[in-house]
């Protein structure tokens, strides 16, 4: 009996064991490699196919492609620059080893040509034009031209350029055979092709009209061509050797079609005289106190009788138009392209600000009437938009949006009777006021969308009424339109007066932010109703429409999930999960992590990321690293992808795996003090933590980067809380960093200390006490923190040098500092051998004094 009884315990109690789910792992270094990142998703135009690559830094790239119906999912491993075609039925790659691939979505089958490298499909999909080197075989270098609806090929020979028509009639390309340089069109319906040029040294710029009817190239940079498709002998040519364009040549950027077809806009540039190679003698730089921009700038940016000027050409009148001007080299043109904004960006150089002020004048291209529009007008990113239109101008004069309108010649304050505010009341940095931002327009210009800090708002263009579409102040949740769904007018060379055209009349996808730092999508529907979706507790990015129909795709992620792809076939509907990126995660411990709210002097409820050890255990105490850079509660959401290649050598669960806490805590600001002002934060946000009893307060450290590396220089000077510190690329003198140059833009960086990150909000010379209380290499006395600096020696942002005064002032006084310098690095590193062994660095140090 005992034996029998036995047996059945023993049988009992194994099944009780495999019915549960097996332990969890805790994460190694070696189990990193298994993880991979998961980039922004493509949505094939009916919305049946997505494609997105997976990556990691120690295994290979795979292209995935899955079906949004769940049935099938095909894997390209070492693959890249997809693109799905405008009919839906092909995905094309290329491989690293395999060459281009092709990969039929109706039937799965795929083929590759080990000799094809750039391709192009036709806009309706049926035409791919692959371009081949000749390196691979007999096959000689061209264009590989295949009719995917036909199932056959034709092969062009000496192909060096090509361009499809939009309405996939032609191709335009251009041939070389033996000496002999020719452009030809090839009618793509019957086969036949003509040469419409031949003999040049060489062609360039083939472009089509957006009809597909018109085409322009260029010969020898010297000589314009324009054509009719239905008529290609007929070729107009006008040559660019004219009194206007004397000591010209045509420029490197990409001409355009105005949008009926009948001129063509193109760039013209100042030959540049070569030196005399008999002048043995350097050339003496000059530096005027009154030269608008400091000389290294010069050297970078040139000068405006240097730039690319806009130019236009109306064939049929023979009429050659330059737009540009070096006294007004910018250039943006309403979307009609009867009138162009021009100014120059240096009107009121030096500011030091990181966007210009500028006067913008109105130019009337017809006539050439031209009148100042807008004096000492604020620049950069959101402040002016042009209507789809062409008809109106809209721009933020620092309280109010105004709008003029071009036929009335009229000005109007489209938001002078709004109460709430429409710009950052709150942005802690010394800037012009920025404006939240103003969307785009509704048809026909009938009115504006605009931003608050939490809603959108629909105001008509006299001004008269206005209407709020969502209602998210009540609730502090920000909506705003995903604008890479909108139809947008893209002026050329300017993304700051990108517009975008708004149908109220159908539905508007919104992406919203809560108050929890979680993200989602809504639709407002045209009788105003709005409904959410996509909504989680997590962070949802990466929205993509089928361009045919009402299909999305969207990812989410959460501090426990890594990068999950939803798809959803009409917003009315609930999402789908089609695809579920590095499913092992669930073999492994995945540390908690809280929100964590704290106050520090005058700021209330500010936030911090408080990341618990994978090997967590209540009745421990375990050490924590606090990494500080500005304002970082937004991330509460983002998975974290276990790694050591990072380009700041800082990733949280490299740490938390280590058995650490891992502090990020938000940092706000008072102008002229931002040192002083990360202290009492960084300190109050510490204290706080320790208040939970779960950290051993003797051992803390603290790590920054950039910004945050300045932070932590300071910070360490001014407590003793931290046992031991990093600083990565920090400034370090306030002064020699105020009196320098960023040696990339050949910007002073002036700009940056009074009016960005460093927030002095005046010169040095105003206020040098106020630099000096603020310069970690003035309180150097009071480090006695272990500090761990690194910095790559090809810096030209922030020089290294800045790391060698605070590592030789650490050495004079005997301090503990260690100081890697990785040569070949700039201000991030790059160099994957070099991204891990920062990473093991930084671990290393922390174990040293905090374990």
């Amino acid at each position: 009996m005992k034996i029998y009884f036995f047996v059945y315990f023993l049988a009992s109690w194994a099944c009780f064991l495999w019915g549960q789910a097996p332990a969890k792992k805790l994460l190694t270094q070696n189990d990193y490699l298994q993880f991979t990142e998961m980039s922004t998703p493509i949505l094939s135009p009916n919305g049946k196919w997505s494609s997105f690559k997976l990556f990691s830094q120690e295994t290979v790239d795979t292209v995935k492609v899955v079906a949004t119906d769940g049935s099938k999912v095909y894997a390209f491993p070492e693959s890249y620059g997809t693109n799905f075609s405008n009919n839906a039925q092909w995905f094309a790659f290329k491989n690293q080893q395999k060459g281009f691939g092709l990969l039929n979505l109706n039937t799965g089958k795929l083929k590759y040509n080990l000799d094809g490298t750039s391709y192009k499909f036709s806009e309706d999909g049926n035409l791919l034009g692959l371009k081949t080197t000749g390196h691979h075989g007999n096959s000689p270098k061209g264009l590989l031209l295949y009719n995917l609806s036909k199932n056959d090929s034709l092969f062009l020979e000496g192909v060096s350029a090509y361009n499809f028509s939009p309405n996939s009639k032609y191709l335009l390309y251009i041939a070389s055979r033996n000496e002999d340089v020719s452009v030809n069109l090839l009618n793509l319906s019957d086969g036949s092709s003509i040469v419409l040029n031949e003999r040049a040294e060489s062609y360039s710029k083939l472009l089509w009209s957006d009809s597909g009817e018109q085409f322009f190239f260029v010969q020898n940079d010297s000589i314009l061509y324009y054509g009719n498709a239905q008529y290609p002998t007929k070729l107009i040519s006008q040559s660019l050797k004219a009194p206007l364009f004397k000591n010209m040549h045509i420029g490197f950027l990409a001409p355009f079609f105005s949008k009926d077809g009948r001129r063509v806009f193109f760039y013209m540039h100042r030959k540049i005289i070569p030196v005399n190679a008999n002048d043995t003698l350097p050339s003496v730089q000059t530096w005027k106190g009154s030269d608008k921009w400091v000389y290294p700038r010069k050297i970078i940016e040139s000068t405006p009788e240097n730039w690319q000027m806009l130019c236009s050409w109306n064939p049929i009148k023979r009429k050659l138009q330059q737009i540009a001007s070096p006294e007004k080299p910018q250039i943006v043109l309403t979307s009609n392209q009867k009138y162009a904004l021009r100014f120059n960006i240096m009107d009121y150089e030096p500011l030091y600000l990181q966007h210009p002020k500028v006067d913008i004048y109105l130019l009337n291209l017809e006539s050439g009437e031209e009148k100042l529009l807008i004096a000492k007008q604020q620049t950069g990113g959101g402040y002016i938009q042009l209507s789809p239109s062409g008809n109106n101008i809209a721009y933020f004069n620092g309280n109010d949006w105004i709008n003029y309108s071009i036929s009335k010649q009229q000005f109007t304050n489209l938001t002078k009777r709004f109460t709430t505010v429409l710009y950052k009341e709150k942005h802690d940095r010394p800037e012009p006021l920025i404006p939240y931002g103003m969307v785009g327009w509704t048809q026909d210009d009938t009115g504006v969308l605009i931003y608050d800090a939490y809603d959108i708002w629909h105001i008509s263009i006299n001004g008269k009424s206005y209407k709020r579409l969502t209602r998210g102040r009540e609730t502090k949740t920000v909506y705003r339109l995903p604008t890479n769904l909108l139809k947008g007018y893209p002026p050329i060379r300017t993304p700051e007066f990108y517009s975008y055209e708004i149908d109220l009349s159908k539905e508007l996808i919104m992406s919203i932010k809560g108050t929890d730092k979680s993200s989602g999508y809504a639709v407002l529907s045209p009788n105003g109703m709005i409904k959410n979706f996509g909504i989680f507790a997590s962070k949802s990015h990466g929205l993509q429409k089928a361009k045919d129909g009402k299909a999305y795709v969207f990812i989410t992620e959460s501090p426990n999930t890594p990068p999950q792809l939803y798809y959803i076939k009409d917003s009315e509907k609930s999402t789908k999960l089609i695809y579920q990126s590095n499913p092992q995660y669930k073999n492994f411990v995945n540390g908690k992590r809280e929100l964590i709210t704290y106050k520090a002097g005058v700021w209330k409820n500010l936030n911090g990321i408080l990341y618990y050890p994978d090997n967590y255990q209540p009745d421990r105490k375990y050490p924590m690293i606090v990494k500080i850079y500005e304002v970082q509660s937004h991330n509460f959401y983002n998975y974290c992808f276990p790694s050591l290649y990072t380009r700041d050598g800082y990733n949280p669960e490299s740490l938390t795996a280590e058995g650490y806490f891992v502090f990020e805590p938000d940092i706000k600001y008072r102008i002229g003090n931002p040192g002083i002002s990360a202290v009492e934060c960084v300190t109050a946000a510490v204290n706080k933590v320790l208040s939970l009893n779960v950290v051993d307060k003797d051992r803390v450290g603290l790590l920054g980067h950039s910004y945050g590396g300045y932070e932590t220089a300071f910070i360490v000077g001014q407590t003793n809380i931290f046992k031991a510190a990093v600083a990565g690329a920090p400034v370090t003198n306030m002064l020699s960093y105020y009196l320098s140059i960023n040696s990339d833009d050949g910007l002073p960086q002036i700009w940056r200390m009074e009016h960005q990150q460093w927030r002095m909000g005046k010169s040095y010379f105003d206020d040098p006490e106020a630099y000096r209380q603020n310069s970690p290499i003035e309180h150097i006395k009071n480090i006695n923190t272990p500090l761990m600096i690194w910095e790559g020696d090809q810096d030209r942002n922030i020089h290294w040098f800045q790391s060698v005064e605070m590592y030789l002032a650490l050495r004079r006084l005997n301090k503990v500092v260690t100081f890697y310098v990785y040569p070949g690095e700039a201000h991030d590193i790059d160099i994957s051998e070099n991204q891990r062994d920062l990473s093991q660095k930084i671990i290393e140090w922390f174990d040293t004094y905090l374990k």
